[in-house]
């Protein structure tokens, strides 16, 4: 069996770099709306942005986002990887303003 050209292990490289730097947090902001999504007890608080995915949210500003359903917010957190079935990913939300 013969070796992996040189060309074949970077090209393998570079298309998994984009994976490799999503792996960490990093700060964001982010548009969309407040749902509540899925059936208790295993319902949760997203932010579905333009695109139709939705992020987890969770922190210390959940209560006063559980008030804002259904309308349209700019959020300031930490996006984290590793988002529970059914969201993207996870946002650490550390600012809320409505639109």
């Amino acid at each position: 069996m013969s070796r992996p050209s040189r060309r074949f292990v970077l090209g393998l490289f570079a298309a998994a770099l984009p994976a490799l730097v999503l792996l960490g947090a990093c700060d964001a902001t982010l548009e969309g709306t407040v749902l509540r999504v899925g059936n208790e007890p295993f319902s949760m608080l997203v932010l579905r942005i333009d695109d139709g995915r939705d992020l987890a949210l969770e922190g210390p500003l959940l209560a006063e986002l559980e008030r804002l359903q259904n309308r349209r917010v700019r959020l300031e957190g930490e996006l984290l990887e590793g988002g529970p079935p059914g969201a993207a990913a996870r946002l650490a939300v550390s600012s809320i303003e409505e639109d």
